[in-house]
């Protein structure tokens, strides 16, 4: 496996900083003797527990027996170490593992399938012990033969406080007799025979065909009402031919939910995964809006759990996914996604790249004045206001975009791969055919010489190509929700 270039040459010019109880008796069954009685269902779903293998824990459930008497034992439901919801718990010597997904990898171009991925964060230090997986099938457990582990981060950036919580991307070897007979769920263990504190069900989305495009977007923390906003940017990338649209949520605004909820469950243009932050991290909404703002190093090496999550659970069902901002769109000269995908692949030596990039360029708020607004686009619509921009998009690698190739990407970061199946090749996209259009008040912290870029600015309308769909599409979703304008 391989990294990208690093693209930290660039940072210099741009006067960038180097980035870093007790018990007690409880009263007697009392018999119903009321023969018409009915249950009342549960107000849940598994699709609030998307990680966890309950068709082994349900009343009357076969559970898979164990190597023998004294061996990979399967874990009863007391003993498995849940933590805030959704993550589950290994406690060795040298550290404490929060793991929150499993992943099948049978990809034609992995080496190693098949391959069971478990996505985790581990705290204080990196991995420096061996691990193994107990692999559940429904009638039999395996051990895994072969465990590696990559870390989702660079040391050189920072974030190396034995305090943060660092994401892994760990690598359980399967034997290859199970290529075709995927186990029902994973365990993580310090040695193979241990009775395990967690189970995770190996997730395994595998459809017939494969559909172009979709997106992830990382933990939702938004308090404020960004609902036209959002609204807009749902829509445009709807016309770009985006299929579907993967939102990670932490707490956000009751209209933004109430918004993502009708997309989510009117339309299914959108999914919706509830999240939590790992192990001491705060999670009360207020707590952890706080905690987020002023530890962002905490907060990069956390969201690349979400973002890679998102990537394994959906690389069967999409050729390209995009890890994109809320205020950020990658906006073809001409077409959509499909057009300019097949623009750039036109050219042999283009094909099979393992991503490709969209240089950013940004349209910052105070280039207009609501005064300058164009009557004829409604005075709520941001990005089809803001039609000036910075003159010169941003240097090669600095805070691009990408279109991930589902077939050869491993493991992701915000900007680009990390790993690949093989080694990682990438092309930047002539920004005469895309750029990345991020909508923003001022640069990201990190640029030192924000004023300067901001100096200079130029029109550009290209998002005008979509600008009549755009207003009409936003129009009708707001008369659906009853928003006033």
């Amino acid at each position: 496996m391989q990294y990208v270039t690093d693209p930290s040459e660039n940072y210099e010019k741009l006067g960038l900083d180097d980035p870093s109880v007790p018990p007690v008796e409880e009263p007697e069954d009392i018999e119903d003797t009321n023969d018409n009685h009915e249950e009342e269902p549960p107000d849940f779903t598994l699709k609030d527990y998307p990680n966890f293998p309950a068709v082994f824990y349900e009343e009357g459930a076969k559970k898979p027996p164990s190597l023998n008497k004294s061996c990979a034992q399967f874990p009863s439901l007391e003993k498995i170490l849940f933590n805030n919801l959704y993550w589950q718990t290994l406690n060795t010597d040298l550290g404490q593992y929060q793991l929150l997904g499993a992943y099948w990898d049978v990809r034609r171009k992995n080496k190693n399938a098949p391959t069971v991925r478990l996505l985790a964060m581990i705290t204080p230090l990196k991995i420096t012990e061996n691990l193994y997986c107990q692999f559940w099938f429904k009638d039999k457990v395996v051990l895994s033969p072969k465990i590696y582990h990559y870390f989702l981060w660079r040391e050189a950036w920072g974030g190396n406080n034995e305090n943060n919580y660092k994401p892994y991307l760990i690598n359980c070897k399967v034997p290859t007799e199970y290529m075709n007979q995927h186990p029902i769920a994973v365990s993580l263990v310090k040695n193979p025979c241990d009775k395990a504190t967690n189970i995770l069900k190996i997730t395994v989305n595998i459809p017939k065909k494969k559909e172009n495009f979709a997106v992830c977007v990382k933990g939702l923390d938004f308090h404020s009402d960004i609902s036209f906003k959002l609204i807009e940017w749902i829509e445009l990338l709807k016309l770009l031919d985006v299929k579907k649209i993967f939102f990670y949520e932490l707490h956000v605004n009751e209209d933004v939910k109430r918004i993502l909820q009708y997309y989510e469950e009117v339309e299914g243009t959108i999914e919706m995964t509830p999240v939590t932050l790992p192990g001491h991290y705060p999670n009360e909404p207020y707590l952890q809006h706080m905690f987020l703002h002023q530890y962002r190093g905490k907060k990069r090496l956390y969201e690349l759990i979400s973002y890679n999550d998102c990537f394994l659970k959906h690389m069967y069902e999409y050729k390209y996914i995009v890890l994109l901002d809320v205020d950020e769109v990658i906006v073809p000269t001409t077409g959509n996604w499909t057009t300019l995908i097949n623009q750039i692949t036109s050219d042999p030596k283009n094909v099979g790249k393992s991503s490709y990039n969209a240089r950013n360029v940004y349209f910052f708020d105070d280039y207009i004045t609501e005064d300058e607004y164009k009557p004829e686009i409604p005075s709520y619509m941001h990005m089809l206001q803001h039609i000036y921009r910075m003159k010169d998009v941003m240097g090669s690698g600095l805070y691009i975009k990408s279109f991930h190739n589902t077939d050869l990407v491993l493991a992701l970061h915000n900007h680009y791969p990390f790993y690949c199946v093989e080694p990682c090749r990438n092309k930047e996209i002539d920004p005469n055919l895309a750029k990345l259009q991020h909508y923003r008040k001022t640069c990201v912290k990190e640029i030192k010489n924000c004023a300067k870029l901001k100096d200079t600015k130029v029109m550009d309308t290209t998002l005008w190509n979509y600008k009549q769909q755009l207003i009409d599409n936003v129009s009708a979703l707001l008369d659906a929700l009853n928003i006033n304008r």
